[in-house]
Parts: C-alpha cells; structure tokens; sequence
C-alpha cells in the first residue's frame, strides 16, 4: 500500500500549504479519469482498455488522458511491434470504480515480476479538497525502481525537503520508496508561482533528475512522477491534468 505524505513548509505557510484531506469521491454523476504513463525505460508501448486500443507507441515518460464509464475495467499494457496491442504482456491492472467515479494516475513500471504489479494505481481525488477559485493542485510520486530517494521543492531561493508530517521544512529528508506519493491543494499566486521538484538519492546531495520551473495552475492537477530503474535513465514526467471539484464525502 503506498505511504501516503502530507507536505507543508512551516517556513512558508501563509503562501504555500499543502494538506492531506483523506479519500474523497467525485462529485456524481461523473465519469471516471484515467491518467495512464509509461514509466517502462526505453519500451514503446500499446495501451489497451477492456480490450479496445487506447494508445500505439506511447513512449517513455509519456502519458494519455481518459475520461471512461464507471464499470469494471482491465487496463493493459502491450511491447509496441507493429501491432496495436499485439505485442508482450507487460502488465495490466483491474479496477472497478463506483457509481461516482474515480480520479486515477496508472503508471506502468519494468518492476516486479508480476505483471500485475507492475501498474501502480495512485488514487488523485485523496489530495483534492473543494477547488475554490485561485487554486490548483500538486501531487508528487515516486514510480522509480532504484532504492531510496529524497524528493525536494525548488522555490529558486533554495530547495527543501519533502517528507511526511504537517511541517517537513527540515534537515533530515525522509527516503521516498517506490509507490510512496505527496500531495494537496494549493491558492494559485504564492511561492510556488515557479518552482520545480529535484530527486537525489538517500543520504546524497548529488542531484539525480529535476524539472523546469514552472507554476501551479488554477483548475488543474501539477503532476510529479519520478521515473526509471538506474542512473542513467531515471527522470521526473511533469505535466498539468484537469482537477475537477470533488464531494466531501469519505469514501469507506
């Protein structure tokens, strides 16, 4: 089960305050969406739903959006040969959302054996709150299969690290493992009007992969997801989703 984290810079707390709410359904009646990536290094990939062909090629730490019915699904990753989805098994993942919908980010990833453990399913809609006017949100997840890492904000006047607990803004970073995840609303017009996420690895200052500055958003989800299985091919896929308002009911 993924370790989920609260970030919130004590330091910065007027301007930038990221909070965990809980789980939350989707307002209804709503569809349900799919963020689906290839965190595969160096595969092309097919991307099936259900058995129909979503996707032919999709390359490293590139993603599709997907707005599909509420009713059990079979996600399916295919080695792109030629053939829309008629290459290798690479993994798959089944899921079966509620009458209200879900907001998921699926990644595939070259790590366990068991295909069906290769899919990390991150579940969006525990890092929303109520989007007020002004506001966006920033999820930060570690899909990488090469230990330990230490995940940091870069607000240009120094980076800090991200860790769990209401006020991280601390020496210590916490080691981030695969499937570990960050993330909350934030007012749009603060500190993080640019900043980028940075990767080392734990206990190192060495900087390993990082985005460009960019800013949060109104209305959308600013998505972090720490790719790759060594040094050479790890990176950070960064990229803006739609992050639709949600009812504040706890889902069981």
């Amino acid at each position: 089960m993924n370790r989920l984290r609260t970030i919130a810079i004590a330091a910065l707390i007027a301007a930038f305050a990221i909070t965990a709410i809980g789980t939350f359904a989707l307002a209804a009646p709503s569809k349900t969406r799919l963020t689906i990536v290839n965190g595969w290094p160096g595969k092309k990939v097919d991307i099936c739903l259900n058995g129909s062909p979503q996707r032919s090629g999709l390359a490293y730490g590139r993603k599709i959006l997907r707005s599909v019915s509420n009713s059990k699904k079979t996600l399916k990753f295919y080695s792109d040969n030629g053939r829309t989805c008629g290459g290798t098994l690479l993994g798959k993942k089944t899921f079966d959302p509620p009458n209200e919908g879900l907001d998921l980010t699926l990644v595939l990833t070259p790590k366990p054996r068991h295909k069906a453990k290769r899919v990390l399913l991150f579940d969006n809609a525990r890092w929303y709150n109520s989007l007020d006017a002004g506001e966006g949100v920033v999820t930060l997840r570690n899909a990488a299969s090469i230990g330990k890492l230490n995940i940091y904000i870069d607000i240009q006047e120094g980076p800090f690290p991200v860790g769990p607990g209401p006020a991280v803004h601390s020496p210590s970073p916490s080691p981030w493992a695969k499937g570990d995840e960050a993330g909350g609303s934030v007012e749009v017009g603060g500190e993080l009007d640019r900043y980028r996420s940075v990767v080392t690895k734990h206990g190192k200052s060495k900087v390993i992969a990082k985005t460009p500055f960019r800013g949060i958003k109104i209305g959308k989800r600013d998505e972090h997801i720490v790719l790759g299985t060594n040094l050479k091919n790890v990176k950070i896929t960064r990229f803006y989703a739609p992050a639709p308002v949600v009812t504040p009911t706890p889902v069981p």
